[in-house]
């Protein structure tokens, strides 16, 4: 089934990210939704662009230098051969090692 070109992009304004590893997950949550309620738009299926994309929600100075650094490795991928879902995948993970909450299962037993 093909998807009319003129699809615009639905949902509320997102949360930006500021850092706060309490957060993490939720504006992770919150990405992922939104992206999966506009994959039918041009742009919003495609790897590079899902990170791109969740970049611009990254605000805050302690957070500046990871954002640039992923930002720059972006900037060396080729947006044909290289926009695959490894991509997308590979910065959920370093998101994840980075700001993920790693004392949630403790506070939680505690």
């Amino acid at each position: 089934m093909a998807v009319p070109a003129d699809v615009k992009a639905m949902g509320g304004l997102l949360a930006t990210f500021d850092g706060d590893r309490l957060r993490a997950d939720d504006f992770i949550k919150e990405v992922k939704g939104f992206l999966r309620l506009n994959q039918d738009v041009t742009g919003y299926n495609l790897p590079i662009k899902k990170v791109a994309f969740t970049l611009t929600l990254m605000h805050r100075p302690q957070i500046a230098g990871w954002k640039h650094d992923v930002g720059n490795f972006l900037d060396t991928l080729d947006p044909v051969h290289d926009n695959i879902p490894d991509i997308w995948n590979q910065f959920l993970h370093k998101f994840a090692e980075q700001y993920q909450d790693s004392q949630k299962e403790n506070r939680a037993r505690a």
